[in-house]
């Protein structure tokens, strides 16, 4: 099993507001990424507490049996406190955050999925797991705008679903088979913002490592620009 991560502030913002959770061994994998939004530091502390969270659940209860179920219980848990939180004090108002997990079994993989960071499976091509939960996303299945449209919305950083902005959220779940060599790939926009699922394949492809992978995407998002936070989480299993 091998492992690449990177988180990077990026060239514009003040403050990497991205948190990110990656462990694993030969039987088990949890890894996620958490993209926060917010005014002020708010941000930040939506994505932290959603990772920390995650990361409580895990020691305690754990993914290793009815994964489905108790992935679905711990965002709920997750989502309630930092809906909570959100609505205790004035300069939280309104903070939320994506969420992408992955947890691999012998068995099976495992994807649960708020907002719109996005989680992809690497093996002989590149495919997305996730559907981001933007507005452009429904534009764009609706037929109104193309994808090429959406790189350039106006509305483009604007999401529909996300971590602790409402009482309750359903999270998409995926599931499927772990029997086959391939790589999980976890990333929030600051890095699909400016590189393709094709030059992410390529790179991991053609990389020697996993590390050396994900840190040369992190710098062609930042070449390109940099305008967001930029986080990477990647998995060869």
């Amino acid at each position: 099993m091998e492992f690449g991560y990177k988180s990077d502030r990026g060239r514009k913002r003040e403050l990497n507001e991205d948190s990110y959770l990656l462990f694993g061994n030969d039987d088990y994998v949890l890894c996620a990424i958490a993209d926060g939004m917010g005014g002020h530091n708010a941000g930040e502390i939506a994505s932290s507490m959603a990772i920390r969270k995650l990361k409580e659940f895990d020691e305690t209860e754990g993914f290793f049996t009815d994964t489905e179920n108790k992935l679905r219980k711990c965002i709920a848990e997750i989502n309630t406190y930092v809906y909570k939180q959100s609505v205790s004090a004035s300069q939280y108002a309104g903070m939320g955050t994506t969420l992408t997990v992955a947890v691999v079994t012998k068995q099976r993989l495992y994807f649960a999925h708020v907002g719109d960071s996005r989680a992809y499976l690497i093996d002989e091509g590149i495919r997305q797991v996730t559907k981001d939960h933007s507005y452009v996303s429904e534009l764009v299945a609706s037929g109104s705008i193309t994808e090429e449209d959406a790189k350039t919305h106006p509305d483009r950083k604007g999401i529909t679903k996300a971590i602790g902005t409402e009482k309750n959220v359903e999270p998409d779940i995926f599931v499927m088979e772990s029997d086959i060599p391939r790589t999980i790939f976890l990333c929030s926009d600051g890095l699909t913002d400016y590189l393709s699922k094709e030059e992410i394949y390529e790179m991991i492809k053609r990389s020697p490592s996993l590390q050396l992978a994900v840190d040369k995407l992190v710098d062609m998002a930042n070449e390109d620009g940099g305008s967001d936070n930029i986080t990477v989480v990647a998995v060869r299993i």
